[in-house]
């Protein structure tokens, strides 16, 4: 039985998908509307509601007298519901046999236990005439699976209540105060025109003037508030904090070699690293991470660097150093650090959740004193890891707080929390997780001992975020498979090619809304660069509570790469290398140097390439990069080893300008790449399985944000795996596989 609900969840995702393809994706598109600030009433939540995560389809049904060539529309305060924009608005349908009734196509998914306003509105002509004549804006708290709402137009009163016309159906009528209806009865007889039954026309003509005058605001098309930053948000509970949990410190702590004294500065380059006008202007912020208790000294002279312990007076002062920056570290023994990162994480999660099979692994050239029998301690280390961090954030964290925790090292960690939060009987703080890998699928997943543990721990969150629709689906299949949760996906095709995406939001710290919202809200939508025909709301019912699947690709520091982009050395460098290769077409390419990244297959690629078009080698030269990064160590010797010898079999071909090769043990710098990506006609991505990778996002940015200079005069040209994340994103790219 439980196989064949996933089958049927499998054919339901597969359905949408098939669905979206049907569609003219070759019809201009609407423009979305901006993002509107919602009022504060309906940012409510049903505090202690299990249920209050989950959605509900609610239909509308109106009866509303129309002209011909007149039809009725519906929008609301809600990005689902249009955001009171007409152009977004919700079409409603009649027929001969319905008519006056009229009804929504298909239902509105809208998170259950929080308030929706909207209003209905006239269109004639296929154009925008009026809203409805009512004081104030309908509300409607969504309940149960399903839920038809019965109304009339022109006529709401706000402290009129919904009623369930029959315990076997789900839908509901209007019902006004008791009070009311003796004085609304005799009203009707008075004015004939403010009843229902009236035509439109009549309802407008006979309004009094005091009554136009007050609602001609609402007769004309509503204005959207505009898109705030986030350090404009001010959280509900101005005590609140935000954990920013990670295994790396987005922070890099450096010691004098001469003065013995320790510095720390953010590193720009991590998602989760404090930025301007970020979210942390407005609300309390602290970081959390690990720090391994070793150091390496740096020579005076040619001699190689020194790795020592740190005593308790360094660590005693790193932590002083990080205090003043909202940060605190977790410090993990050399030995536990190595077990827990190179060990469970990088030699077995890393490769299985890029869908690399366990045989694989131990069958890996680079690999050979890789034993099973080294599983044990690796998981004994990975458990203690995140037990150390879970005790550090409960010790600081209190129930209104929200504990944000990223990434496959910690996948054990929100469960450790709720744990920690129940044993001495308080709630606990909301929870975030954010996988920024991509998940396997289930035949890789299966292989994994200690599988349902891991998934276990991530469902104590409130709110899952993925990259990419993909990576969700796979979650949601194996919580089904191997845990045999159900797992509910409200789905809703738009017909009309309206951009459409539910329950997706930004997984760093520049956030467009509030993050103590997100775990309560989850039918806000991030603006996304992309659009999408398909909405799809997802979710697993863990013990009692909805966890919610959010899918969102990250973007990119803006603000930072449009300064970044005109400082002198990123020109300087950019010309430099236009110099170095004049009058070529330079193709770039930024990998980190294992395997799954392809740079052999791009190599080979590029030879064959030569071999057929012979005349491009005094045109074409490969500029690339590649970062040894010492966490997959036997994994970066073969491929550095591999690709030293294809660089050198295709410059002895072909000649030795035609590739520009460089390794470096530190990443690029965001200098760096922007006067690589500003030089550059195209970019190379041709990973075997990726997952977070904003190099094409950079790159396509900064192509045309410089003013500085002609580099940037022709936009760049993308070619992208259709195996990378990133790849759902960049429509515009040309995709390679």
């Amino acid at each position: 039985m439980a196989a064949k609900k996933s089958d049927e969840i499998d054919r339901e995702i597969a359905a949408v998908i098939a669905e979206a393809s049907k569609q003219d994706l070759g019809k201009p598109k609407k423009k979305a509307a901006p993002r509107l600030s919602l009022p504060d009433d309906m940012r409510n939540h049903h505090v202690g509601d299990v249920n209050a995560g989950t959605y509900t389809r609610v239909h509308l049904r109106v009866r509303a007298e129309t002209r011909f060539g007149e039809e009725l529309h519906c929008s609301g305060a809600s990005y689902t519901m249009g955001q009171y924009n007409p152009s977004e608005s919700i079409e409603l349908v009649t027929s001969p046999d319905e008519y006056p009734v009229w009804r929504t196509v298909k239902p509105l998914i809208l998170p259950r236990g929080i308030v929706h306003k909207y209003m209905y509105a006239v269109f004639s002509g296929g154009v925008f005439a009026h809203w409805e004549p009512i004081d104030c804006d309908r509300q409607v708290v969504p309940q149960g699976r399903d839920m038809t709402i019965s109304e009339d137009y022109g006529t709401f009163d706000p402290h009129s209540t919904l009623v369930l016309s029959s315990p076997s159906s789900s839908v509901y009528t209007r019902v006004p105060p008791a009070s009311s209806l003796s004085s609304k009865a005799s009203s009707s007889s008075k004015d004939h025109s403010l009843s229902v039954d009236a035509p439109l026309s009549s309802l407008t003509r006979s309004m009094s003037l005091q009554r136009f005058q007050r609602n001609k605001v609402k007769l004309q098309p509503r204005t959207t508030h505009g898109r705030h930053t986030p350090s404009d948000y001010k959280p509900s509970n101005p005590d609140s904090t935000l954990f920013l949990v990670c295994y790396h410190l987005p922070i890099d702590i450096s010691k004098d070699p001469v003065t013995g004294t320790w510095t720390a500065a953010w590193n720009k380059d991590s998602l989760i690293s404090r930025s301007e006008k970020s979210i942390a202007e407005s609300m309390k912020v602290k970081w959390v991470g690990c720090i391994t208790t070793e150091v390496t000294v740096p020579s005076t002279d040619n001699a190689p660097s020194t790795v020592v312990p740190m005593t308790d007076s360094d660590m005693a002062e790193i932590t002083a150093v990080l205090a003043g920056m909202d940060a605190f570290a977790i410090f993990l023994p050399p030995a536990l650090a190595r077990n827990h990162y190179q060990g469970y994480c990088k030699s077995k999660l890393w490769p299985m959740f890029h869908n690399v099979d366990i045989l694989d692994i131990y069958s890996s050239v680079w690999e050979e004193d890789l034993h099973q029998a080294n599983h044990d301690q690796w998981w004994e280390a990975y458990t203690a890891v995140n037990t150390r961090m879970a005790q550090a954030v409960a010790a600081a964290a209190a129930p209104h707080d929200v504990v944000w925790a990223h990434d496959y090292h910690l996948l054990l960690f929100p469960k450790l929390i709720q744990d920690h939060f129940a044993a001495i009987h308080t709630p606990r703080p909301r929870l975030v997780f954010f996988l920024h890998v991509p998940f396997p699928t289930s035949e890789i997943f299966r292989e994994l001992s200690n599988g349902a543990a891991l998934l276990e721990g991530v469902l104590a969150v409130d709110v899952v975020g993925f990259h990419t629709f993909d990576h969700a689906r796979h979650f949601l299949n194996a919580c089904k498979r191997f845990l045999g949760y159900d797992v509910h996906i409200d789905i809703d095709v738009d017909i009309g090619n309206r951009c459409v995406w539910y329950g997706a939001f930004q997984p760093n710290i520049c956030l467009f809304w509030g993050i103590d919202e997100i775990a309560t809200n989850t039918n806000r939508a991030n603006e996304l660069t992309y659009q999408s025909q398909s909405g799809v709301n997802l979710g697993v019912d863990y013990k009692g509570r909805n966890v919610v699947i959010a899918i969102s690709h990250v973007g990119i520091e803006k603000n930072l790469i449009q300064e970044a982009v005109l400082w002198p050395q990123v020109v300087a460098a950019a010309t430099a290398l236009r110099d170095k290769h004049k009058g070529k077409l330079l193709l770039a390419g930024v990998d980190v140097c294992q395997r799954l990244s392809g740079v052999p297959l791009k190599l080979l690629a590029f030879e064959q390439f030569f071999n057929q078009c012979p005349t491009w080698k005094d045109k074409l030269v490969l500029v690339q990069r590649v970062h040894l990064t010492s966490s997959r160590q036997g994994d970066e010797a073969y491929s550095s080893h591999e690709i030293k010898q294809l660089v050198t079999r295709i410059t002895a071909s072909h000649g030795a300008d035609v590739i520009d090769y460089e390794e470096s043990a530190t990443p690029l710098s965001l200098a760096d790449r922007l006067a690589l990506w500003l030089a550059c006609d195209m970019l190379l991505v041709t990973s075997i399985r990726g997952g977070l990778n904003l190099h094409p996002l950079e790159f396509v940015f900064a192509k045309g944000a410089s003013k500085a200079s002609d580099l940037h005069a022709k936009a760049g040209v993308v070619l992208l795996s259709e195996f990378s994340a990133c790849c759902c994103v960049l429509n515009g790219g040309l995709r390679i596989n």
